[in-house]
């Protein structure tokens, strides 16, 4: 979770969060997913946790400490100057995830160098 750089990421959390989950449905379905169910569980998966942590953002916000002020509103102005201030940085934070999700069996952008990204990025 803490980077070295002091920065925060749950990026490997989630992700055995996910693979916990889809676990979990094929145990009790008793069968694997297919990839194309995988990758929409997966999304599925992805989308609960979003609105979760939609819904304790909102929790939090009635909280009398932030008045008016949402206090994921106040992070998303921080966050889209961080994002913008990256630049080729949050490309290779990007790229690392892409690598994690391949190593993962997740659905992924196509590696550098192969047909399939050859092929996207002459389009």
């Amino acid at each position: 979770m803490l980077q070295q750089d002091g920065g925060i990421t749950f990026v490997d959390e989630l992700i055995t969060l996910v693979e916990t989950l889809l676990a979990s449905c094929e145990r009790e379905r008793g069968a694997a997913f297919s990839e194309p169910e995988r990758g929409l569980a997966l999304a599925y998966a992805l989308g609960v946790l979003q609105c979760d942590l939609c819904a304790l953002g909102d929790a939090l916000a009635q909280a009398p400490e932030f008045g008016t002020q949402h206090p994921l509103r106040l992070f998303e102005e921080c966050c889209t100057e961080r994002r913008a201030a990256l630049g080729s940085e949050r490309e290779r934070q990007l790229q690392l995830i892409g690598q994690r999700l391949r190593e993962c069996g997740w659905p992924h952008a196509p590696q550098e160098g192969t047909a399939a990204s050859s092929l996207l990025s002459s389009l």
